[in-house]
């Protein structure tokens, strides 16, 4: 080796060095470099996190759709996919029937809690009414099914239709439903059922009665249902089991019978 060529020798490796060089700090270049690398890197990890991701999703979409729950108390029910303000015509129609029993049918006892209760029934005293009068304990307990803003104003008109003789055991009502039509859709989450019905009034001391025509527009929408507290017991229970449906009653006005076919 020439005497020429031993300094472009050692310059050359000086060269390759220069980079693990702590003395020296690295140049621009090879800072490009290196987050260029890095982000190289992060565009993997990220192509293989959604190669991930689809291969999850098609696995939950070849799934069938589950169709059974199971209730903490250990029932189970079968259950269909819908959007969270909707419910089918089978629910709202049973909703109807069922509050509108609750609400008009007055036997003279308290509601039963307990097995105890429901073997040895006591006699209801009532509940007094804001302006006068009083109702069943059960009516009044059923007036949870109605709209916050809807629900004292129709404890007032259910306190005008209460015989006094209810609460004395000389006097029963039955809410007897004749028919009642197939929900009307009006709004999102919100629908009208048309019921013709009637109150019996039994007089239990000459077993005579009285019908009195009950013939009514229903108005119900969806609401969210309650988290229901397992440790909840009595009247407390009672209302939650009441609202579970996730259906509630904002009106009912007189039914026209002559717009029925």
């Amino acid at each position: 080796m020439s005497a020429a060529e031993k300094p472009q020798t050692i310059q050359q490796k000086k060269k390759k060095l220069e980079f693990l060089d702590r003395a020296s700090s690295p140049s621009q270049r090879d800072w490009l470099g290196v987050v260029s690398i890095a982000s190289f890197c992060c565009q993997l990890t990220v192509l293989f996190a959604m190669f991930l991701l689809y291969g999850s999703i098609s696995r939950l979409a070849s799934k069938p759709v589950p169709t059974l729950v199971q209730l903490s108390d250990g029932s189970s029910f079968s259950a269909a996919p819908m959007d969270a303000t909707e419910r089918s015509n089978a629910a709202i129609v049973r909703f109807v029937s069922q509050s509108l029993h609750a609400l008009l049918t007055w036997d003279g006892t308290l509601p039963p809690y307990s097995p105890e209760e429901q073997i040895n029934r006591k006699r209801d005293p009532g509940i007094e009414i804001a302006g006068g009068g009083k109702i069943a304990t059960a009516a009044w307990q059923a007036c949870f099914v109605l709209s916050e803003d809807f629900r004292e104003e129709f404890r007032r008109a259910l306190s005008k239709m209460t015989p006094g003789g209810v609460f004395n055991g000389s006097v029963k009502v039955i809410f007897i439903l004749t028919d009642l039509s197939e929900p009307v859709k009006i709004d999102g989450g919100k629908w009208k059922i048309r019921v013709v019905s009637y109150l019996n009034v039994l007089n239990t001391s000459d077993a005579m009665s009285e019908v009195v025509p009950f013939n009514k527009e229903v108005f119900v929408r969806s609401v969210p249902p309650p988290n229901y507290p397992l440790e909840a017991d009595g009247i407390v229970k009672a209302i939650h089991s009441i609202r579970a449906s996730g259906l509630e009653i904002y009106a009912i006005r007189d039914l026209n019978l002559e717009n029925l076919k």
